[in-house]
Order: structure tokens, then C-alpha cells, then sequence
């Protein structure tokens, strides 16, 4: 006596059966399963668009994550109502940016965004200010909330890591993306000193201005607050201390960021920030260097720096001999 039939209850049950009997279904019959397949088809295929712009790193993990991309890659073509590929989507979302290199990385596999542009990464972001591509976006984006900005930095820097670490973001991409003059604010300071030391040349250059111009003139430029200057003069400080951080760097037809800076906020909030990054006393001959590359300033610096004039500079030198001769040169 034949066993009687087990009830399919469930999508698993019905795969399995299939195969042993769709051969021996009524026409009619197979048909309807075959549209009715295409339309389930479908239906999971909009379920695995929707997951994708919906990711959450407190529900998903990388692996399911990346078992629904490796069952449905199309899906990381799938575009929201911005006219955003899931990938450019999580750079909005401070849940979703942690699967941005997993995106990324099977994104290349599929094309996403175009040859060269790993995986979407490198195409301009719809919805973002200035064309910025996604990593653009991390290294800029920060929480307009006080209380919740160390922990975007901290998401976003770990992001970025993480792309360096499967080559997806290229030491020559802080210069080529201009991602310090991007990070070069407080909302996002753990981001620029991790780029800043990583490829502090780029500190000498500059994508913007004349080519004999640096950074420090780039950012005076773009930004309408002190803070960014505060920080690449730190920075320059901190790698570049014998060239003062280019804070006295002129060129042809760019002035010193000194006196650019000067220009935007007066002295004494420009002197409060140079003080900050070059105390007096610290080995360093200010005002021999002002004499030298930014004369024309020395007046503020003497008020600022008087006590280091009794500092020589290299040839046993005080200032005062530093300055006559520097008069005697122009005469």
C-alpha cells in the first residue's frame, strides 16, 4: 500500500519536488506554474531592490547581505526614488555605510556605475553638493547633532578603512578627490588627520589654485570659518615644521595664506590660531622666517612674537641682523 502524499507547505518543499515531476504535470497545469513563477520571480527580485536601499547593520549582516547579492547581482543596478544605486543610498545612512565596501566590491564584479568606477564608488552621487562621489561623501559627510558627531567620524573613518584595506581607496585618491579640503572640518577631524598622515605631500599641493600655491590656500579659499585653517596649519606644523606649515608660502599671483587669512578675520583672530599651532618659545625662528619669505607682515608678528627675537636662526644670526640684511637686498 503506497504511502500517502506529505502536504507541501512551504517554497523549499516545492523545489525540491519539482524536478521529479514537472515532466509528468498536466500542460495546462505547468503553464500556470511557469507564470506564476515569473511573477513570484519578480516579486522576490523587488524585495531584493528594497532590501538593498534598506540595509541595517542592527538587523543584517555582511554575510546575508552578501548571500542576497551573490542570488540576485541585478539588484545593486536597482535605483530609489533620488535616482541612487543602493551603494550611493548608504552613504546617507550612518546603519548602512559599513556594507559601502561590500557593495562596492561585488558592484565591480557587476560593473556597477561603469568600467573603472569600482563598483559605483567613483560616480557622482545624485542628491550631494559639488558632484561629490561616495567617498568624497565620507570623508565630508558629519551629524548636524553635537552629541552624535564623534560617532559619525568614528563610522565614517572606519568605512574608509575599510575600503583601504581591500584597495578601494588609493593613497592618491586624497589628492586626486581632494578629500582633506573634504574632511577639513571639525564635524569629521578623526577622517582628516587619518588622510592627512597617511599622504601628508598632498599638504604641499594643491588641485585649485595656481600650481605654485598649497593646501593651507585651498582651504582658505573654500571655507567661510577659521576651523579649517586651524587644522591644515596644525598639520602642516606637524609634518612640515621647518617650512612653518606654509603658512608664509606666497607665489606670483597668490599672497601668503598669512595674509589671505588675515584678510578674512582680522589679526587677531588669525594670531590666536597661528599662537595656538606655533607657541613662542618652541625651537622654531618665527620672525626670522616671516623676515625672510613675508616681510611685509613682520609688524604683526613682532607683536605677537617679541619674546623670541633674542632666538639666532641657523648661521648664529638674530633677527635684527636677518632683517638688515634682508633691507639691504631690497635696496
Amino acid at each position: 500500500m503506497s504511502q500517502s502524499p506529505v502536504p507541501i507547505d512551504n517554497l523549499e518543499e516545492l523545489i525540491k519536488l519539482l524536478p521529479s515531476c514537472s515532466n509528468t504535470l498536466p500542460p495546462d497545469f505547468l503553464k500556470f506554474l511557469n507564470e506564476e513563477s515569473r511573477t513570484f520571480m519578480d516579486n522576490i527580485r523587488s524585495k531584493a531592490n528594497q532590501f538593498l536601499h534598506d540595509l541595517d547593520s542592527q538587523k543584517h549582516t555582511e554575510d546575508q547581505v552578501e548571500k542576497v547579492v551573490d542570488l540576485f547581482p541585478s539588484s545593486l543596478s536597482s535605483k530609489n526614488e533620488y535616482g541612487m544605486l543602493p551603494i550611493q543610498a548608504a552613504a546617507f545612512c550612518s546603519n548602512r555605510k559599513s556594507f559601502i565596501p561590500l557593495l562596492a566590491e561585488k558592484g565591480i564584479a557587476q560593473n556597477i556605475g561603469g568600467h573603472g568606477s569600482r563598483g559605483g564608488l567613483l560616480n557622482e552621487v545624485p542628491t550631494a553638493t559639488e558632484g561629490k562621489n561616495i567617498i568624497q561623501c565620507l570623508a565630508n559627510f558629519g551629524a548636524s547633532d553635537e552629541q552624535r558627531r564623534d560617532e559619525f567620524d568614528r563610522k565614517d573613518l572606519a568605512v574608509l578603512k575599510d575600503l583601504r584595506s581591500r584597495k578601494l581607496l588609493l593613497k592618491e585618491d586624497i589628492y586626486t578627490m581632494n578629500l582633506l579640503v573634504h574632511s577639513c572640518f571639525s564635524i569629521a577631524q578623526r577622517r582628516f588627520w587619518y588622510l592627512v598622515d597617511w599622504n601628508p605631500k598632498v599638504l604641499k599641493r594643491t588641485r585649485w589654485i595656481d600650481s605654485c600655491s598649497v593646501l593651507i590656500h585651498d582651504v582658505i579659499e573654500s571655507q567661510s570659518t577659521i576651523e579649517g585653517f586651524n587644522m591644515v596649519l596644525t598639520a602642516g606644523i606637524k609634518h612640515y615644521p621647518n617650512e612653518l606649515g606654509f603658512l608664509l608660502k606666497a607665489c606670483e599671483n597668490t599672497k601668503a595664506p598669512y595674509e589671505l587669512i588675515r584678510e578674512k578675520f582680522g589679526t587677531q583672530e588669525t594670531m590666536a590660531v597661528v599662537k595656538k599651532c606655533i607657541p613662542c618659545g618652541n625651537g622654531f625662528s618665527v620672525l626670522d622666517d616671516v623676515v625672510k619669505h613675508c616681510p611685509q607682515v613682520i609688524d604683526d608678528f613682532v607683536t605677537y612674537y617679541g619674546e623670541d627675537i633674542s632666538i639666532r636662526n641657523g648661521n648664529g644670526h638674530l633677527l635684527i641682523h636677518t632683517k638688515l640684511s634682508q633691507l639691504q637686498l631690497l635696496q
